[in-house]
């Protein structure tokens, strides 16, 4: 689950400054990853831009969908909790990992 501490990493950027990596080449919304090999695709050169991008993007939908419970930070808690990933995500936003993979 890669795509969550490298979409947090560029978060606070994004919220202060509005900044957003875009390089030429498809949109996120062209041909979307799934969740699962977007951390295996980010090593990979030729898809860096895309998954990083879809990266922050996930973060600030997460952000969005979890401002009742405390944002990605309520997230982070329940990891340092021991919760897993997919439940904490499904815990704070009231929706299933597999719906977040099909939206």
């Amino acid at each position: 689950m890669r795509w969550f501490p490298e979409g947090l990493a560029q978060w606070p950027e994004y919220r202060l400054t509005g900044y957003l990596w875009l390089e030429p080449g498809p949109q996120v919304e062209d041909d979307p990853y799934a969740f699962a090999p977007t951390g295996r695709v980010l090593s990979r050169p030729e898809h860096q831009a895309r998954t990083y991008r879809q990266a922050l993007l996930m973060t600030v939908l997460l952000d969005h969908l979890t401002l009742a419970t405390g944002g990605p930070a309520s997230i982070i808690s329940d990891l340092a909790r021991g919760v897993p990933l997919r439940p904490a995500i499904a815990g704070r936003t009231g929706i299933s990992y597999r719906r977040h993979e099909e939206t």
